[in-house]
């Protein structure tokens, strides 16, 4: 069944949903993911003990007979071994009507789950609690090639235990048993090493049921809070996994849930956890220190303690994690912490893409090593630029059919790396662990191929001079300051004054007219606090797609109000540069790289926060340079601008 990817099961599971919804006996969405789980089960064991349920019912033209021997099946062969193994009780009997259960065999007949080594039941939780408890638990399933990098790089073997504390439908152990399985090793010693922690009581039901299919200990799979492993009293109420498992985890892999809308709040989880606590940071000492105070926490956080502390030393673990977690620096005590503590074997930047059309959190997964490791001092760094679909979740191929990921390309370079044997290039480099700024962790951050370029016209004598804008500020030529805050939603959408947002800018100035207007009265309310000037620049901070898109403001801009996803970037003085050569160097490529390679996301939104100080600028060392760049960027943007006011700011006499 090599045909049907993930995507592919989820449009078919889909079109199932629809009709399932529209015509069977049963309305509500849960309990209709229920009841279509209950036959992806039943399909997964009809394929297993080749009873041929649904091939045989494929040539009677589905008549009575379908339904009756199905569920003769389910009810004498199947139900029987979920209740024995704790997974399904009497109750979990089919309800579907028959009409419903002729419609699946004919959907689901000519599928075989058995030869797909993706999660067909995944697949199936994800259409059916689409909207619902995925998304608002921060559950996003991981992409199938996510998992595939994880456990090939790691290696996982027979000999180790295995966990996933946050494990869902049970993605990454199924991939583990079947990556084992395919190098030759057998089940049997295996069995009671792979182990399943999930708070959702659904999640748990189908990672057992993987289990049972694939001939592992459904009763290593546990129903429980995982972040409650750390704190004894919940612990013995909970479960005896620490006294079975304390100090003896080889392995972690694991997706835990993200999002800043979800964050922990119960104390008696949180003081338990360091980074259940406040952390400050002293600037003089460079140092991070934690305080005695808990605060709500976001569960990817929380996880990482947990994973750290239940890892026996020299286990490893993968682990994937949003983007802001190795670069912002409120969340530098979480990367000196873990640095501490073991060895961050590898760093692999994912596309934003990789999980949409779920979630457009941009994210990358840490590989590390518990335990101070005096082998390699360096840290592999992998980007990814190919997920393998787009946005919308549909496959994108590339020229040979193929479908376009770079995951497995990041595999082999890993396994080079371990033998020594890799050529660094842009997208697979190592960088030293002394070489780290700040303990930033983001790979696209550390691009070699643009600190060389920048180092060489460095010492171009007859070429450029590069300064950085924090620089620039220091020595009072420019200054850098947030726009702040202006009209809230409710205030703008009427009026003539216009409101300029992000999406309002391009070619350097402001699109006129603007999406968005507001009143005068409310233009005076804040046109003091955002003290704009001619010749100011605009500098998009913070969105998803525009950072770095820059505007110069003319005399007949300064009737607006700027939103606050801008910084305003003004020069005080000219003998060094003025605003027109500002603008035109803050365009060129090497600029605009250095702009990307500063941006780092917090959940859904990026932001290149106080980081436009290091971005370094080719100020011409000659004069004369200067003064030619200077006037060919002013005579653009004021012929720009005077044709615009006379297009727009004219009218004819009707």
């Amino acid at each position: 069944m090599g045909e049907f990817s993930r995507t592919s099961l989820k449009q078919i599971f889909s079109k199932i949903h629809d009709y399932l919804y529209a015509n069977s006996n049963i309305s509500r969405n849960e309990r209709l993911g229920q009841e279509f789980i209950k036959i992806i089960l039943a399909k997964h064991f009809d394929e297993k003990w080749r009873e041929g349920i649904f091939s045989e019912s494929e040539y009677n033209n589905f008549g009575e007979q379908f339904p009756k021997k199905f569920l003769n099946f389910y009810n004498k062969k199947v139900l029987p071994i979920l209740i024995k193994n704790n997974i399904f009780s009497e109750r979990d009997k089919i309800l579907l009507d028959e009409k419903s259960l002729i419609y699946l065999g004919l959907k689901l007949g000519n599928i075989n789950f058995s030869d797909n080594p993706l999660d067909a039941l995944g697949a199936a939780f994800e259409v059916f609690s689409e909207g619902n408890l995925a998304g608002d638990q921060g559950q996003f399933f991981t992409p199938l090639f996510m998992i595939k990098v994880c456990v090939e790089i790691l290696k996982p073997s027979p000999s180790m235990k295995i966990l996933d504390p946050a494990c869902g439908s049970g993605g990454f152990l199924n991939y583990s048993i079947r990556w084992m399985n395919s190098n030759g090793n057998s089940k049997k010693l295996f069995e009671e090493n792979i182990i399943g922690i999930d708070k959702d009581s659904d999640l748990i039901k189908i990672a057992k049921s993987f289990a049972l299919f694939m001939d592992i200990n459904p009763h290593n799979f546990y129903h429980m809070d995982s972040l409650k492993i750390l704190s004894p009293d919940q612990r013995l109420k909970e479960t005896e996994f620490e006294k079975k498992y304390h100090d003896k985890i080889d392995l972690i892999l694991t997706n835990p849930p993200f999002g800043a809308k979800i964050k922990i709040s119960d104390p008696e989880i949180l003081k338990y956890y360091d980074f259940g606590h406040v952390w400050k940071y002293n600037k003089k000492d460079k140092k991070w220190t934690k305080t005695k105070k808990v605060q709500e926490t976001e569960p990817q956080i929380l996880f990482i303690e947990l994973c750290l502390k239940i890892l026996k030393k020299g286990g490893k673990m993968a682990m994937v994690l949003p983007e802001g977690i190795f670069g912002n620096p409120s969340k530098g005590f979480i990367r000196d912490y873990f640095l501490s503590r073991g060895k961050v074997l590898a760093v692999i930047d994912c596309p934003q893409d990789s999980f949409m059309p779920h979630t457009h959190t941009k994210t990358s997964i840490l590989i590390f090593e518990k335990g101070v490791s005096k082998k390699r001092k360096n840290i592999f760094m992998g980007i990814i630029n190919n997920c393998g679909h787009d946005s919308r979740g549909s496959i994108v191929l590339d020229k040979k059919g193929g479908i376009k990921e770079d995951f497995t390309e990041i595999i082999k370079k890993y396994n080079q790396y371990e033998k020594n044997l890799l050529k660094e290039e842009k997208n697979s480099f190592l960088i030293n662990k002394k070489d780290l700024i700040d303990s930033i962790l983001i790979p696209n951050y550390y691009d070699f191929d643009l600190v060389s370029k920048v180092e060489k016209h460095e010492k171009d004598e007859n070429g450029f001079t590069f300064i950085t804008l924090g620089q620039l500020e220091k020595k009072g030529y420019i200054s850098i300051k947030n726009v702040p805050p202006s009209a809230s939603k409710q205030e703008y959408g009427g009026g003539d004054t216009p409101f300029v947002r992000t999406t309002d800018i391009g070619n350097g100035e402001i699109l006129h007219p603007t999406i968005h207007h507001t009143s005068k009265d409310v233009f005076t309310k804040y046109k003091d606090k955002q003290d704009l000037k001619e010749l100011d620049i605009l500098f998009v901070k913070d969105g998803t797609y525009r950072i770095g898109e820059t505007a110069i403001l003319f005399k007949n801009d300064l009737n607006s109000l700027i939103q606050g996803h801008f910084k305003l970037i003004r020069v005080n003085k000219n003998d060094l540069i003025d605003p027109f050569l500002l603008f035109y160097l803050l365009q060129q490529d090497i600029v605009k790289k250095q702009i990307k390679n500063n941006i780092f996301t917090q959940a859904t939104l990026s932001t290149i926060g106080g980081r436009i100080y290091n971005i370094k600028i080719p100020l011409p060392s000659d004069k004369k340079e200067k003064e030619r760049l200077s006037q060919l960027a002013k005579e653009v943007l004021i012929k720009r601008n005077e044709s615009k006011l006379k297009i727009f700011d004219s009218s004819l006499n009707l």
